[in-house]
């Protein structure tokens, strides 16, 4: 009978101690379980939270982007009615000085008159120049503006511009010079010869 007693609390000692130890090996699973957890949706919001300031951050340099394009294409435009109408003075001048030519034409020595011309020759070369130098600025200004980085591809546009500012320079200086050799010709029976009017040229800005 003892033996029988024994035998049973010897087997519950045996089944409580398998129990807890099961409960307790499962004890670690749930706990690592739940700071997995923890730590997914901690990833998940910084996951979020760099979407969102990439989202800002492109949105920040879009508009950016937009403000230098504006920039950009404001002073092109200043700039270039600025050039034609620099370029229209100059030819408006080179033709008065042509036909003012033609008239003293016959009243002075052919060499005097066909020198000044080849300097009016020039002159109006340069000025053909300087229109090829503005339209082909024109076109690249399209380019410029599609462009990822449209300040530093401005760049080259302003080598045009200094091309065409170096042009306006040279041709102010023969027409001075022009008009001075002019002056001196003889017109008519008149002693006094009017100069033929002088021109300005505005400087051109080299940086936006």
């Amino acid at each position: 009978m003892k033996n029988g007693i024994t035998a049973i609390l010897v087997l519950f000692a045996a089944l409580t101690f398998s129990s807890s130890s099961v409960a307790n090996a499962k004890m670690p699973t749930v706990v690592q379980d739940k700071i997995q957890q923890k730590l997914e949706l901690r990833e998940q919001k910084l996951k979020m939270i760099e979407e969102r300031f990439q989202e800002r951050k492109a949105s920040r340099s879009a508009m950016l982007q937009e403000t230098r394009i504006k920039i950009i294409r404001k002073y092109y435009a200043s700039m270039a009615v600025r050039i034609e109408a620099m370029i229209k003075r100059l030819e408006t001048l080179t033709s008065r000085i042509e036909s003012r030519l033609a008239k003293v034409d016959e009243l002075n020595k052919p060499t005097d008159v066909a020198m000044i011309q080849v300097e009016l020759d020039k002159a109006k070369a340069l000025l053909k120049e300087t229109k090829t130098l503005l339209d082909s600025s024109n076109t690249m200004m399209e380019e410029v503006l599609k462009s990822s980085d449209p300040k530093q591809a401005f760049l080259v546009v302003r080598e045009n511009f200094k091309d065409i500012k170096n042009n306006l320079k040279e041709v102010h200086l023969i027409l001075v010079k022009v008009i001075g050799k002019v002056a001196g010709l003889r017109v008519g029976q008149s002693k006094n010869v009017t100069p033929t009017p002088g021109v300005t040229v505005t400087p051109i800005p080299t940086s936006a």
